[in-house]
């Protein structure tokens, strides 16, 4: 049987060094890569074999490769696929990228195998960095970039960082309805693995992931409004520019600049902690997040005038009566339960379409 199966005799299934008398008979004699173990590591035949590995080139090699894809989101190009000359542009970018592997292979080794370095060796190569390409240039082998689309667990920490709390069912909950493991979450249905069955994650969103996707941000962007609101204005991780009532126009119809400037604000601030996207105020992208904003207020405010009482209630999933730390009844003027201006689901709208985006969903 394989030699290297038997480095691991007497150790037990906790990493400890028990001899036992009893070992199978039909063993090789410990080794690795044609080369025999000095009986002198009999008690440390682990580490030995962890240091004859790291000396084969293909160590190497392979911490490249999985570091790379772990972080660009793409597997290198598999040589494989050079067999036919018809394609002239995937050898180009294969011998392109083979080029700048074996460079990162050669830093890893001169810095001492350090996977911190790799890590920031990876992140400044044109393979992780590019966002785009000039006029004229045309990406048909598909390498350039990082683009995937975010794991439930990655996802889910997306959501801690920037909202301040993860998707549950209910606030008490453990678990997260993308990380958890019970059965009412949406870890596997999202393209995750349970590490027993199914090992292997979804890459491409289906349908299922597609509905998935849309709860969630229903969901999130729901409860994150009201939760911001609450907070005093210098700790808003979303609205740190408007007040819960900011309007671009005043009880009159007349627009207030200051307001419709602060209001842009905001949108510039949320697709930077959404997105990642430094824009202008007069962007053209920011523009449609703010004719959007106006769009939802001016839907909201004819359903107020159609029935008033009806709709000045938000939802109740979106209500705020119990302090977000300690759990207390808010009293009626700390409570938010009303939006009688249509601002709060206008902002709720909003973040729906922001974290709706690809930017949000992938990375």
């Amino acid at each position: 049987m394989d030699p290297v199966a038997s480095i691991f005799q007497h150790w037990d299934e906790r990493g400890r060094h028990r001899v036992s008398e009893q070992w199978y008979s039909d063993m090789e004699t410990r080794g690795f890569n044609n080369v025999k173990m000095p009986i002198k590591f009999t008690e440390s035949s682990v580490q030995w074999l962890a240091q004859e590995i790291v000396k084969d080139p293909r160590f190497v090699k392979a911490t490249v490769k999985v570091m790379y894809t772990g972080l660009t989101g793409r597997k290198p190009i598999n040589s494989q696929l050079l067999n036919s000359n018809e394609n002239a542009d995937l050898r180009e970018a294969y011998v392109s990228q083979r080029n700048m592997l074996n460079s990162l292979e050669q830093q890893f080794i001169a810095e001492g195998y350090n996977l911190k370095k790799l890590a920031k060796n990876i992140i400044l190569s044109a393979y992780w960095r590019a966002d785009s390409l000039e006029n004229g240039v045309s990406d048909t082998t598909n390498t350039i970039g990082s683009s995937r689309l975010l794991t439930p667990e990655m996802l889910d920490r997306k959501i801690q960082a920037i909202l301040g709390f993860t998707w549950k069912r209910r606030s008490y909950d453990s678990q997260s309805r993308l990380a958890g493991n019970r059965n009412n979450g949406y870890r596997q249905l999202y393209g995750g693995i349970d590490s027993d069955l199914v090992n292997k994650r979804i890459t491409q969103v289906n349908g299922m992931m597609t509905a998935v996707q849309k709860r969630m941000v229903t969901e999130l962007s729901c409860k994150a409004v009201t939760l911001d609101f609450f907070k005093v204005r210098q700790a808003r991780q979303l609205f740190p520019q408007v007040s819960i009532n900011t309007s671009p126009v005043d009880d009159d119809g007349f627009q207030v600049p200051s307001a419709i400037n602060a209001i842009k604000q905001n949108i510039k601030h949320l697709h930077w902690v959404m997105h990642g996207d430094s824009l202008e105020i007069d962007d053209v992208e920011l523009q449609h997040t703010y004719d959007l904003f106006n769009q939802l207020k001016s839907a909201g405010h004819q359903l107020l005038n159609s029935n008033f009482n009806k709709y000045r209630y938000l939802p109740s999933s979106c209500r705020l009566y119990y302090h977000p730390e300690t759990g207390e009844r808010l009293s009626n003027t700390d409570e938010i339960v009303l939006d009688e201006d249509y601002s709060v689901r206008a902002w709720m709208g909003v973040l729906a379409y922001l974290m709706s985006d690809f930017k949000f969903v992938y990375e």
